[in-house]
C-alpha cells in the first residue's frame, strides 16, 4: 500500500512539473476616481499631503473591485493633482482626477 502512494505521490509532482506554464490574460480596464474625503487636520501642508497620498494608495484596491466582480488594482495611470484647503485648524488635503489601471483574469 506504500508503495502504491508513494508511486502515486511521484506521478502528480511529474505530471504537475510537466505542465506547460502558462501566463493568465488580463483584461484591463482604467478608471478615474475623485478622492471626497478630505485628510486630518495638520499643522503643516506637507503632513497632509503625505496623509492624502497614503490615503490614495491604500484605497487603490477597494477602488478597483468596485469596478466590478474579479477587478483589482495594477497600477496608477495618473496620480491626479492634490486639492489642499488652508484655515485657522492647519492643512488638508485630497487627491483629485486620479486614474487607476485596473486588471482582472481573462477567463476565456
Amino acid at each position: 500500500m506504500k508503495i502504491f502512494m508513494v508511486a502515486c505521490c511521484c506521478l502528480l509532482i511529474l505530471s504537475a512539473c510537466n505542465s506547460p506554464n502558462k501566463a493568465p490574460k488580463y483584461d484591463f480596464k482604467t478608471i478615474e476616481r475623485q478622492f471626497e474625503t478630505y485628510s486630518d487636520w495638520t499643522k503643516d501642508k506637507e503632513t497632509a499631503m503625505k496623509l492624502a497620498t497614503n490615503d490614495m494608495n491604500e484605497s487603490s484596491n477597494t477602488n478597483c473591485r468596485s469596478a466590478g466582480v474579479g477587478w483589482s488594482f495594477d497600477k496608477f495611470a495618473s496620480k491626479g493633482e492634490m486639492d489642499c484647503e488652508e484655515s485657522a485648524e492647519g492643512f488638508r488635503c485630497k487627491k483629485k482626477g486620479v486614474k487607476l489601471d485596473c486588471r482582472r483574469i481573462n477567463e476565456r
